[in-house]
């Protein structure tokens, strides 16, 4: 008030209150000489008509007893739309200017904010001697999340002292195990003011992690508005460790650590109702040991306990942490295997039995051992969580008459596919090494000219037994069983050597495009190994075309990008095969350093007759012009489809119309005859 007397020049000076239905005031400090009697003074002031207007009045007086008062300023207080207080000065030897009342204004805000302030300070005491007595941790934060109380509960709990702590923002106990969504989850609830219950993972002052539940809420103050929040906590480390240990007494098998039963069967019924949700397939493997009854009786129950403990580790690793996997019954494991096609699941089930058929040391005994497997798959072979276990239980006795050791389907259709695919993973592994892989190369031509412009080698296999084995049939095995990668740098070096044959031959130089599957493309050594296989061949970069696909581009974006501009800047042409059947996305193609889109052969095959795959390859070609791209067509086996993307403005294009694939040397007469229209692409 001091303060409000000396920057105003004036002798008087009163500080009031505003009643709460703003009908009244009520004298809270007076400064005024001696003599005058401060309620008198105080009922002449203007402060009806500050309450009523809600701003500054200044004025002469012009009634009233002008003894008391001859001149004043009165300002209010304004807050959450009431007038809260009111500061008035008054008897200034001359008139109040406009400086004057901007600073009596902000000296009211600020007498305010302190007297507001010390409210609070004294709540926070009176809180704080009360909750010192709890025996729950509670801490106080402002709304900035500053840390500004503590009870003696929370340092004990903690090991903090609260000088350690005040002033600094709780993060300070985190141990990096809380999800993240749970912090996310608080964080969009107290800053709205609503309250927030949860359990966070915390670490002690030690190093040692517990787990608190917290119930976290917003204090207001008079007028509404979120001043503090203020979260009330309980140690719950010792219940939750119990939960634990009665969770896996009651879930998992105490011999292996595997699911066990109970919680299988659980896992199996919620993978079928996502699977018939998702209108999937899913496979239900049933492993049993062979002999186990032999090995238990011969030597000894802790041997046998050790077989199962083993197997059962194995059959983890074989599988992946990713697949469900329990101890059914004594000897026999089963596992869950959603959305895998059958050729999948067969090669998964086949690597287990190899696996568990490796020598195990037990008691001092080296011993052989093997399994039975036998699997079904919903919904082919039964709808309900029991009859499939039912039906891969019947499939695998199937295994056990066949001779043990091996793999059976339920349904004896889906056995004789799964034969086939076994078999033909098993000649994979062989078939560079006896030379049953070979190459054809389709020609592409300029749509413009019908100049040559290179070829896509294509890869092909012909069995001694088989004969011709389709490449939609084996290449999705060798990706399944593992060969894929050794056949890509097969298919690489054995193009690059045909390419320095036809040089050799004097044919003018090709580029050769040639297809790179996702397990290639995903290694880290990608680039290093493709570079290293063409300077050991001696042919440059520039003469090959890296095929990817979409799915394999945009399986992980920020990688493919890394990887694409390595390749484009070790000079590698880069195309993106079977454009628009996956998902597009024109941000990621922008940054991609693409050369071409090669538009798939399903919108080539009806472009004649469906106007929406006229629409779609016209935007595929339109888009690729506008970033810069060439754009070729598969697939093209009319004159009247070769027509129509030329006028759409497509660069080239390859297909049964200009020609089929074909073997080096008929692909080298052919070059020889379409010589004089050679023309590389710019």
């Amino acid at each position: 008030m001091e303060h409000a007397r000396r920057l105003s020049h004036s002798p008087v000076a009163l500080l009031l209150f505003a009643r709460p239905d703003e009908q009244g005031t009520d004298l809270a400090m007076a400064l005024i000489p001696q003599g005058l009697d401060q309620q008198a003074l105080a009922q002449a002031l203007p402060w009806q008509e500050v309450l009523r207007q809600r701003r500054a009045v200044v004025w002469p007086c012009q009634c009233g007893d002008t003894t008391l008062v001859q001149r004043c300023a009165c300002l209010p207080v304004v807050e959450g739309g009431r007038v809260r207080m009111l500061l008035a000065v008054g008897n200034k030897p001359e008139g109040y200017s406009e400086q004057d009342v901007q600073t009596l204004q902000a000296l009211a805000d600020t007498i305010w904010q302190r007297i507001m302030q010390r409210r609070q300070e004294a709540i926070i005491h009176r809180l704080s001697e009360a909750l010192d007595q709890s025996p729950s941790p509670v801490m106080m934060t402002d709304t900035q999340a500053s840390i500004l109380y503590v009870n003696r509960a929370f340092t004990e709990v903690s090991g903090y002292s609260a000088e350690e702590v005040l002033g600094r923002n709780p993060r300070l106990l985190q141990s990096g195990l809380t999800p993240r969504s749970t912090y996310a989850e608080m964080w969009h609830k107290l800053p709205q003011g609503q309250s927030w219950q949860g359990e966070l993972i915390n670490r002690r002052k030690n190093g040692q992690t517990y787990t608190e539940s917290a119930s976290l809420y917003p204090i207001r103050d008079a007028f509404g508005q979120v001043t503090h929040y203020v979260a009330h906590k309980e140690d719950i480390s010792r219940r939750r460790e119990a939960e634990e240990r009665i969770r896996a007494l009651s879930n998992f098998d105490t011999l292996t650590g595997l699911s066990n039963k109970k919680s299988f069967e659980e896992q199996l019924a919620q993978a079928i109702e996502r699977s018939t949700a998702q209108h999937e397939r899913l496979s239900l493997l049933w492993f049993n040991l062979d002999q186990f009854k032999l090995i238990n009786e011969s030597l000894g129950h802790a041997a046998g306990d050790e077989l199962l403990v083993e197997q059962a580790n194995r059959l983890r690793h074989s599988l992946g942490t990713q697949v469900p996997l329990a101890r059914y019954s004594s000897d026999v494991y089963v596992a869950i295997v959603p959305r895998a096609d059958q050729a999948a699941v067969a090669l998964m089930v086949q690597a287990a039995l190899t696996l568990l058929q490796t020598a195990v040391r037990l008691q001092g005994h080296t011993l052989m051992t093997s399994a039975s497997a036998g699997v079904a798959v919903f919904p082919d072979d039964a709808q309900t969580a029991g009859t499939l276990a039912s039906a891969a239980e019947v499939a695998m006795y199937r295994a056990k008459q066949d001779g043990g050791n091996t793999l059976r389907f339920f349904a004896p259709e889906m056995q004789a596919h799964t034969r086939r695919s076994l078999e033909l993973a098993s000649g994979l592994k062989h078939a560079t090494a006896h030379g049953e892989l070979f190459l054809v190369f389709q020609p592409q031509c300029a749509l413009d000219s019908g100049a040559l412009t290179g070829a896509e080698a294509l890869l092909r296999w012909r069995h001694p037994q088989w004969g011709l084995v389709s490449p939609a049939e084996f290449i999705p095995i060798a990706e399944q069983s593992g060969t894929i990668v050794a056949i890509d740098l097969w298919v690489l070096e054995h193009a690059a050597l045909q390419l320095r044959a036809w040089d050799a031959q004097g044919l003018p130089e090709l580029v050769v495009a040639v297809n790179v599957s996702a397990a290639q493309f995903g290694r880290p050594q990608f680039v290093e190994e493709v570079l290293a296989t063409l300077q050991r061949v001696g042919v440059a970069p520039q003469r090959i075309e890296m095929e990817l696909t979409e799915a394999v581009a945009l399986k992980q974006p920020e990688q493919a990008e890394i990887t694409i501009r390595k390749l484009h800047a070790a000079g590698f042409r880069v195309a993106l095969d079977d454009f628009g059947t996956g998902y597009s996305s024109m941000s990621y193609l922008k940054r991609y350093a693409i050369d071409k889109l090669k538009i798939d052969q399903s919108f080539v095959r009806d472009l004649a007759e469906q106007g929406s795959d006229q629409a779609i390859v016209t935007a595929i070609i339109r888009m690729a012009q506008s970033l810069g791209l060439r754009t070729i067509a598969e697939g093209v086996e009319t004159a009247e489809q070769a027509q129509l993307l030329q006028a759409y403005g497509c660069d080239e294009m390859q297909g049964y119309w200009y020609s089929r694939p074909l073997e080096p040397q008929a692909f080298a007469a052919f070059a020889q005859r379409h010589r004089s229209s050679l023309a590389l692409p710019q």
